[in-house]
């Protein structure tokens, strides 16, 4: 009889263990059915967005990269171009100082026929001579003090161009430094939206687990439900029996 009670009492307390872990399990199965799983997809669908949007990223960096090299072949010779216009602006000075020279030089003969000095006059032929040579000489440097303008002229607008391709390529360095951090932010983005998805995966995994563990808690509920409700009919029944055999003795006794 005390085997039986001790049993019964056993197959109680497993039965409140099971009820008690059953009703943790079904809590923690709710709480992950409530995640919202559809987030998933769309999780997975912002990943392939910024996928897109990275290659994008680097098609342009390669699109800017390839007008940067174009841009350093134009500005090569930007450093000769300087030296040569150097030389051009100190060529025209000496050019303008020997002009001015031999423009004094014609003048003079032009406008006298006896030295101011020595107050002596001036040949008639070697006067001639001179201005001819003189005029040549201002002719001659004349046209080669225009051909020098030019000539710088030219170099002062290619080094202009050169300022131009110079800012131009600072300002697609700049584009390519916003690019690349543009990637970098979006890979970080990429990178949590990655361990979010993980992270719901295993959830959904961690369900199924639960839900497999509490369909076999109640198996084990029901199965513990059954041995109790026997050992509780069979102590019943030994009680019942036991009842009457005293009942009946003490009758035979009377």
């Amino acid at each position: 009889q005390s085997e039986l009670v001790r049993n019964v009492s056993d197959l109680g307390h497993q039965c409140d263990l099971i009820e008690q872990k059953y009703e943790t399990e079904q809590k923690h199965y709710k709480a992950i059915s409530d995640l919202n799983l559809n987030d998933l997809e769309g999780k997975r669908k912002t990943l392939e967005k910024n996928r897109e949007a990275e290659t994008e990223y680097h098609r342009q960096i390669d699109t800017i990269n390839r007008e940067l090299e174009k841009h350093e072949v134009d500005i090569r010779d930007r450093d000769k171009t300087e030296k040569k216009l150097n030389q051009l602006t100190k060529l025209e000075a000496k050019i303008e100082q020997n002009l001015n020279t031999h423009q004094k030089t014609l003048n003079f003969f032009e406008e006298n026929d006896s030295c101011p000095t020595c107050t002596q006059p001036i040949a008639v032929d070697f006067k001639r001579d001179k201005i001819t040579y003189e005029k040549g000489k201002v002719v001659s440097l004349n046209d080669g003090m225009k051909q020098i303008m030019d000539e710088i002229a030219k170099h002062e607008t290619a080094i202009s161009n050169f300022a131009n391709i110079a800012n131009k390529i600072n300002e697609l360095n700049v584009n390519v430094s916003k690019l690349q951090t543009s990637i970098e932010e979006l890979n970080k983005y990429s990178n949590n939206i990655h361990n979010e998805i993980v992270s719901l995966q295993n959830k959904q995994t961690d369900g199924k687990e639960i839900e497999g563990q509490l369909e076999q808690l109640k198996v084990d509920l029901e199965k513990t439900k059954l041995e109790k409700d026997k050992i509780t009919q069979i102590y019943g029944h030994f009680f019942e029996t036991h009842k009457t055999y005293v009942y009946a003795f003490k009758e035979d006794e009377i």
